[in-house]
C-alpha cells in the first residue's frame, strides 16, 4: 500500500472518532518550528513514567532531570543561535512551553550578576500527574546553564502536585547549592 492510500485510510478511521484536524501531514510527520515532532498524550507521559519510577525507584527522577537538562541546553542554544538575546531566552522557552502544551508560566526574577533565575509555572502538565516536577526542573537547569554558561542546579520550591498554588523553580549555580 502506498503512502497516499495509507493517509486516506487512516484519515478515514480517525474521522470516525474525532472531528479534530490531523496534526501530521500525509507522510505521518508533524513539523513545528522547522523540526520534526511527535505527539504523546499526557495520559501516557508522564503518567507512564511514574509507573517506571515505581519499578526503579528514585534514581528515575535523577535520570529524567539529567536527560531533560540536555534537552533544555539544546533548546536554549537554538534560540541563542537564532539571535534571541540571552535576557529573553527563558521567556522564549516558556512561550514554547505554552505553545506545545507543557506549561504556562513566567519569569519572576532573573539575576544575571548572581546567575539566579526564578520562574512561576501556573499550569504544568507534570504537576497534574505526580508529586514533584523533575522534567520541568531539568528543562530549567539546562536552559539556564546555557544562558549563564555555568553549571547550575534547579530546585522546585513549591509544587502544585504537592499542594502548592503554583510550581515555583529556582535555578542557581551549583557552587551556591547547599
Amino acid at each position: 500500500m502506498d503512502k497516499n492510500a495509507l493517509y486516506k485510510k487512516y484519515n478515514s478511521i480517525m474521522e470516525k472518532i474525532t472531528n479534530e484536524p490531523p496534526l501530521a501531514d500525509e507522510n505521518g510527520k508533524i513539523t513545528r518550528l522547522g523540526e520534526r515532532w511527535i505527539a504523546i498524550s499526557a495520559r501516557y507521559w508522564p503518567s507512564a513514567f511514574l509507573e517506571v519510577i515505581k519499578g526503579i525507584g528514585p534514581v528515575a527522577h535523577t535520570f529524567l532531570y539529567n536527560f531533560v537538562k540536555v534537552c533544555g541546553e539544546a533548546i536554549a542554544s537554538r534560540y541563542i543561535e537564532m539571535g534571541v538575546p540571552k535576557e529573553k531566552v527563558v521567556e522564549y522557552v516558556l512561550s514554547g512551553g505554552w505553545y506545545f502544551g507543557w506549561c504556562l508560566g513566567y519569569v519572576a526574577k532573573q539575576d544575571f550578576e548572581n546567575k539566579i533565575i526564578e520562574t512561576v509555572i501556573l499550569e504544568n502538565f507534570e504537576a497534574d500527574y505526580g508529586k514533584g516536577c523533575h522534567f520541568m526542573r531539568g528543562v530549567h537547569a539546562g536552559v539556564w546553564k546555557r544562558v549563564v554558561e555555568d553549571e547550575v542546579y534547579c530546585e522546585e520550591v513549591e509544587c502544585k502536585g504537592r499542594g502548592g498554588k503554583v510550581c515555583r523553580f529556582v535555578v542557581k549555580p551549583s557552587s551556591k547549592v547547599i
